[in-house]
């Protein structure tokens, strides 16, 4: 058997999958010890709803089924004369290939079946190697708030910078470089590539109930061609599907304030009021045995939240300053809270608060798959989600700590899908999968006061805007599969229809560059945005590829081709004027944004080679193109033509004082504001190589090892090309004030170290490891987590440092024990090391009045960071200084590190048996059970009395980072 385990290791081909959503069953069938047994049959049987599959062995003994769903089945192969060899269980994943050795032996008198227990790990068999989550992971890790995005964080190069859901980072890529799909279908908010939910605001749920899932997949690195529009990642959640047998699961999930530990920086006195109620039911079934079944699933979530937050306000003495000096600002600085404790500055104090935040959340979803025939199947399924969230917007804006700071967020996101499949023969297949993504929100943070930012404080009070928005996604695809002999051919295209709807209100905003201008009044720059009537904005997608998987003996290869096109983005009625580089002023109406880009083409390579029965090497090559999101486009452009779109500098006007209406009408200084593209903006693309080993070290348990490399181009960076020039004492595009460019002119580097470690679910025990020690490094700040704009666009080389997803340790484990008498025990735990970030100094010294992501002077010698660095104390201010009049800062880009994040939550579980058929569960999880302060990056913007001081905990609500927070579940299945 073992030298029937290396040939089949070194001949069985691996049939690709379409949509993500199924998988590959292959083997050998052979004559002891080395004969083809062609004309056996082999059958697989889904065990859940007893449809069967048949295929015949060719002349070499190949036998395939190249496109099942995912699930567990029973495999047999069978021969006249011979005894039928059964693999009693084999669990398929999506995208995977399971590889069969099937040894046939000769009948003896007695009927009798060959039994084969041990089925090879999947991972040994293909060219790539993505990463899952299992089944029984996900019903048992903890999970805090049931963000199941959450699970993408233990794959190997992943990195989590915020509690964000959508803040995912893998292999150095920005976290704008993902995609998201559910059973294949876009699952993005269409504007921008992040998972749907709640815009982040404090909605934990997704599109769809932890309960819905299958199995959740992570592709990263290099991945085959059938996957695209994605230069980091691809997240598909495969959903659950009904059964010949009745199932149904009713749970509820319970927190309480008093079983949570306080939050660090919580005020003096009761602890902050916290309620969460989570509940719903899962239910599935057969409509018709073995040829149609339903599945159904509702959760909703109830929460009452005590938010803690802190920063820095006016004192009493800067109010009274103010007052005596600027009486303008009175009612601006009544919108500043009360401090609660005095600084080293007497202008400014701490300022800790609760506020409670409300979230309402409900999800329901209903799948139906229907087998037609042995040759056509289908399912189509249906998600929904709504959520509202009510409360302080200092949640999710720090700075946003005004005594009128609010936000009413309702969002509401659909995901439809339909797939059928139909067979031509057992060796040529088709699959064409058609969905829809709906995303649409409105938010509300509107006050009848301009958003208003000061150096030196940390809380920003005022206005945000309001907004409404509609963002959908259409998609068309097919894919073939066709098997020839040793090859596994696949081919196939699909089609995105995209379009963003979107409407705004009026909104203002003022900065003052220091706390003296502040009680001058001498404002640095006003930007007026004028009210959107409502724009639609559209774009194509379009995506196909060809790909090879072929065996040469002990080595396997995987050859892939892939182009990804997308129209350039447009105005619904063609009326929006871009403005245009080239002649530095507005084009046409309908005119195109910038040339469209048709060179997308992404070829893929992958090798491996089974170099023993437990060692496989692997190393692959791509070209991974980034689809370009249409927000942008949808934002700004459009803002063109509308009067009154406007900013207005100190340069320009230095009178600049509120209230700051006369000069908004002045035509000589309040000039209009213009948006655009450069001509020749290129697609943002990833090269992506590895080489790793695996190695089978016996008991289900897998050890890889893997270097992984990267390098970005064309990575977004936004431009104001129109900023004030001191030497003309003018701005250089005469006619406009700013003039925002888009450009693709960023770069990155990674280089890293993947260790990773699986067990599957063997002698009571599942776990997994997974540790990362690398370097990233760019020159453009991730568009996902700060401003984009260079601080001189004349030295771009000046940006280069550290990306600020340099995670130079990262590790993630999770566990998984069975202790038996129902028992279990699961474990989930994510290790970083501090994450980069750049000192600012919140003014320009140059003049040209450039407010963002100004830097200072290094001061040489001086470290940045103080001997012992604490939350009140994170870095040296000796090691800094304003630059001289005139000049830039030299200090370069991400040049400091904030805390590092650990955190490890626990679960208990155990399992009664009601009767047969019938258990109620308890569960009690424990979120950062050593309730481990952690903390968020300190303040950077040097100068201040908060600057190296950390202000708030990483997580305030729910999700990582948080304090010990505890949570008791009970759940109730048939």
């Amino acid at each position: 058997m073992g030298y029937l385990f290396r040939i089949a290791g070194c001949t069985v081909f691996a049939a690709v999958t379409f949509a993500q959503t199924s998988g590959t069953i292959a083997g050998v069938l052979r004559f002891a010890p080395d004969r083809a047994a062609a004309g056996a049959v082999a059958v697989a049987e889904n065990l859940s709803t007893g449809q069967t599959w048949r295929t015949q062995a060719d002349d070499d003994g190949r036998v395939v089924f190249p496109a099942l769903p995912v699930g567990d089945y029973a495999v047999r192969a069978e021969l006249e004369g011979f005894e039928p060899v059964l693999y009693r269980r084999v669990t398929l994943h999506a995208a995977e290939t399971v590889e069969l050795d099937f040894e046939m032996r000769p009948a003896v008198l007695r009927t009798s079946v060959t039994v084969v227990e041990r089925v090879p790990a999947p991972e040994l068999a293909g060219v790539a190697a993505g990463n899952r989550i299992e089944s029984a992971e996900i019903a048992s890790l903890p999970i805090n708030g049931r963000d199941y995005a959450r699970f993408s964080l233990l794959s190997p190069g992943a990195v989590g910078r915020g509690n964000f859901i959508a803040d995912l980072s893998f292999n150095s890529l920005h976290t704008v470089h993902n995609q998201f799909a559910i059973d294949g279908v876009d699952a993005s908010r269409v504007d921008q590539p992040y998972m749907a939910n709640g815009y982040e605001r404090g909605a934990r749920l997704l599109t769809g109930s932890l309960d819905t899932i299958a199995e959740f997949r992570v592709e990263s690195g290099v991945y085959r061609a059938e996957f695209g529009r994605a230069a980091g990642s691809v997240i598909n959640i495969v959903t659950r599907s009904g059964g010949n047998r009745l199932h149904g699961t009713i749970f509820e999930h319970l927190r309480n304030s008093v079983l949570d530990a306080r939050n660090f920086f919580a005020p003096a006195g009761p602890k902050p009021a916290f309620r969460l109620n989570t509940f719903g039911g899962s239910f599935s079934g057969p409509l018709r045995r073995e040829k149609t079944f339903w599945s159904a699933t509702y959760e909703g979530s109830r929460q009452r939240i005590g938010v803690t937050a802190g920063g820095t306000v006016p004192s009493e003495a800067l109010r009274a300053e103010v007052r005596k000096t600027s009486p303008a600002l009175s009612e601006i600085v009544d919108l500043y809270p009360r401090g609660s404790s005095a600084t080293g500055n007497p202008l400014v104090d701490l300022y800790s608060v609760v506020r409670s935040s409300r979230v309402r959340e409900d999800t329901g979803s209903v799948r139906i798959d229907h087998r037609v025939s042995n040759r056509d199947s289908f399912f189509f399924r249906a998600n929904v989600n709504d959520s509202r969230v009510s409360g302080p917007l200092f949640a999710v804006t720090p700075a946003a700590m005004g005594l009128l700071d609010k936000q009413n967020v309702p969002v509401r996101t659909a995901n439809l899908a339909f797939e059928h499949q139909h067979v031509f023969s057992a060796r040529f297949l088709n699959t064409l999968l058609a969905g829809v993504q709906r995303w649409g929100s409105q938010i509300d943070t509107a006050q009848p006061f301009p958003l208003t930012s000061v150096t030196g404080l940390t809380a920003a009070p005022g206005t945000r805007g309001w907004s409404l928005q509609n963002a959908d996604s259409a998609q068309l695809g097919d894919s073939m599969t066709l098997v020839r002999g040793r090859h596994t051919l696949k081919w196939g295209a699909t089609l995105w229809r995209v379009r963003v709807n979107r409407r705004t209100l009026p909104t203002t905003s003022m900065s003052f560059t220091s706390l003296d201008d502040f009680i001058r009044n001498r404002i640095a720059s006003v930007t007026a945005t004028p009210a959107d009537p409502g724009h639609g904005t559209l774009a194509t997608q379009a995506g196909a590829y060809a790909q090879d998987s072929l065996r040469l003996g002990p080595v396997s290869l995987d050859f892939g081709l892939r182009y990804d096109f997308e129209t350039v983005p447009r105005d619904l009625y063609r009326a929006t004027r871009p403005f245009d580089p080239r002649a530095g002023a507005l084009a046409a109406s309908g005119a195109p944004y910038f040339r469209g880009n048709r060179r997308n083409f992404a070829p893929r390579l992958g090798l491996a080679w089974r170099a023993r029965p437990r060692l496989t090497a692997r190393a692959g090559y791509g070209v991974f193109w980034q689809m370009y999101p249409i927000s942008v486009a949808a934002i700004n452009v459009p803002r063109n033509t509308l009067p009154g779109n406007t900013t207005v500098v100190r340069q320009q006007a230095p009178d600049l004082a509120f209230p700051f209406g006369a000069f908004l009408a002045r035509g000589t200084t309040a000039l209009p504001t213009a948006a655009g593209f450069d001509w020749d903006r290129r697609d943002i693309y990833a090269q992506h190589w590895d080489f790793s080993l695996t190695f089978d070290a016996g008991r289900d348990t897998l050890v890889r090892a893997s270097y992984v490399g990267s390098h970005a181009l064309n990575l977004r960076r936004n431009m104001n090309i129109n900023f004030f020039e001191p030497a003309l004492g003018r701005r250089p595009i005469a006619g406009f004030g700013d003039v925002s460019l888009e450009t693709n002119t960023g770069r990155s580097i990674y280089h890293a170290l993947q260790v990773a470690l699986r067990r599957r679910m063997s002698r009571r025990i599942q776990a997994g490891v997974n540790y990362t020690f690398g370097h990233a490094i760019d020159d453009v700040q991730d568009q996902g987590i700060g401003s984009a704009q260079p601080q001189d666009n004349r030295n771009l080389r000046a940006e280069r440092g550290h990306a600020a997803v340099d995670a130079r340790h990262n590790l993630s484990f999770n566990l998984l024990l069975e202790l038996g008498g129902g028992w279990k025990i699961a474990s989930l735990g994510l290790v970083r090391g501090g994450l980069p970030n750049t000192v600012l100094i919140g003014s320009n010294t140059f003049g040209n009045a450039n407010l963002t992501n100004q830097r200072p002077d290094a001061v040489a010698g001086e470290s940045p960071y103080p001997p012992q660095r604490t939350i009140a104390h994170w870095f040296n201010s000796a090691s800094f200084r304003l630059p001289a009049r005139g000049t830039f800062g030299n200090l370069g880009r991400n040049t400091v590190r904030g805390p590092s994040f650990a955190q490890a939550d626990f679960s208990v579980l155990k399992d009664f048996a009601v009767r047969e058929g019938k258990t109620l569960q308890f569960r009690a999880e424990f979120y950062n059970l050593p309730n481990h302060p952690i903390f968020e990056q300190p303040n950077a913007v040097f100068g201040g009395a908060s600057f190296g001081r950390v202000l708030n905990t990483f997580g305030k609500t729910v999700g990582a980072g948080t304090p010990r927070q505890v949570q008791l579940v009970l759940r109730f299945g048939f």
